[in-house]
């Protein structure tokens, strides 16, 4: 009985959450990954963590949120709203922590890949040797993993998008129309798996769940 009731209160909890302006959508996205929940003290400081659990619930003091009749303004570039979206990924005074921030991920997961595929060749932000070859120009793949012998290759666009599924999906379609010239080379070129993804974590650690 104890558990049909405590189940019960969770789901009635979990609803009104949902149904939440701007926490619903934040709760919508966590809950599509268990990967979102898995924060640890190794790549992350207690102050860190404090603040994402205090922004996943909408509750960091921005300007967007206050209803005192103040400005909504930006503090730090003048911008018309000062949402924790704008915060996060919009404020050109963070654009270096933005470049960090995708860094970071980009790195967790190639130590993922290394691991993984250890006899692979694996190139990080490169331009693509064989940019002569295709259109498009100055194509720098985020990660671009090749196994030569299966003839596999994997072509992995890195994004940090704000916590919304309307980010993710917008992502994945620049993915496809930004790198398809290189899958097109490997293609002609003999490769039978060919494979265009992203991986995407947004800025308060949402996992998308096509990673």
């Amino acid at each position: 009985v104890h558990s049909i009731l405590n189940a019960l209160t969770s789901r009635c909890f979990y609803k009104k959450w949902m149904a939440a302006p701007s926490q619903g959508r934040f709760g919508f996205c966590l809950s599509r990954s268990r990967l979102s929940n898995c924060l640890n003290d190794k790549h992350m400081s207690f102050c860190d963590w404090r603040f994402i659990s205090r922004a996943r619930l909408a509750l960091t003091p921005v300007n967007a949120s206050n209803h005192s009749g103040l400005s909504k303004m930006c503090r730090k570039c003048g911008a018309e709203l000062e949402s924790l979206a704008h915060v996060l990924n919009h404020c050109r005074v963070h654009s270096a922590f933005w470049r960090k921030r995708h860094d970071g991920v980009q790195t967790l997961l190639c130590d993922q890949l290394k691991s993984r595929y250890p006899q692979a060749i694996l190139s990080v932000d490169k331009k693509f040797e064989h940019a002569s070859s295709v259109s498009g120009g100055d194509l720098r793949p985020d990660v671009l993993l090749e196994l030569p012998l299966e003839k596999k290759v994997f072509i992995v666009d890195v994004k940090c998008t704000i916590d919304t599924t309307s980010a993710w999906e917008s992502a994945a379609i620049l993915t496809k129309t930004k790198y398809q010239p290189i899958a097109d080379y490997y293609k002609m070129n003999g490769y039978t798996t060919v494979t265009l993804c992203n991986f995407v974590v947004s800025s308060l650690g949402s996992f998308c769940p096509s990673n």
